[in-house]
């Protein structure tokens, strides 16, 4: 009893209802442009602040390991021995390396639109899982603010670490575990996005039996 009066408290308090009359004075596409713009708003504006700091320039202890794999990949080919570390961040940062995004500034701008990305993807999800269907635009609206809102994400999305990777691969197969269709090209996208993730965070692996019960 307590549980739900406790809920029932919180829902009042958002007042979801209301917040859902008046976001449908906006088409539905406003809720993604609203969360990528303050999701990227917001991680330039930390970039900013890090880039006085020698941090930006000069990273230190996994960063700068994954930045030395990453030269040598772009580079050479190979990084001269076997990898010791998730091997999907250090690969796409080569890629960068490669295209001649090298200044930290290009990086940084890089990685905080794929943050806000990530943020725009987390209004679909909030909208597949909202319980009624009125509120939701809301919802979607409260998770891609919360994404693109919640320090960690935003400190590490700037960060030469594997998170900005991995959060959107995890968030990408999430959609495609909550696809309303029946088997067929999602479900092979779904493997390689899982499978992309696991690359990047081998304890990735543990999502894989809850993408599979919400594709059931």
């Amino acid at each position: 009893m307590l549980g739900l009066e406790l809920h029932q408290t919180v829902l009042r308090g958002l007042d979801l209802p209301n917040h859902a009359v008046q976001l449908s004075r906006f088409k539905p596409r406003f809720d993604y442009a609203l969360v990528t713009l303050v999701a990227l708003a917001v991680r330039l504006t930390h970039a900013w602040f890090v880039s006085r700091t020698p941090f930006f320039a000069g990273p230190v202890i996994d960063a700068s390991v994954n930045r030395g794999l990453s030269l040598q990949l772009a580079t050479t080919g190979n990084t001269g021995s076997a990898f010791y570390q998730p091997p999907l961040y250090p690969g796409f940062l080569s890629l960068l390396f490669r295209a001649g995004l090298t200044s930290p500034w290009s990086v940084a701008v890089v990685q905080s639109v794929m943050g806000a990305l990530t943020a725009a993807l987390m209004v679909e999800v909030g909208r597949r899982l909202a319980s009624r269907h009125e509120w939701r635009r809301a919802v979607g609206l409260m998770c891609g603010l919360g994404t693109a809102l919640y320090g960690p994400f935003v400190l590490f999305d700037l960060e030469l670490l594997p998170p900005c990777c991995v959060n959107l691969l995890l968030v990408t197969a999430l959609l495609l575990a909550l696809r309303p269709s029946r088997l067929g090209a999602a479900d092979v996208a779904l493997g390689v996005v899982s499978g992309l993730a696991i690359t990047g965070w081998p304890p990735a692996a543990l999502f894989l039996p809850l993408f599979l019960l919400l594709g059931e």
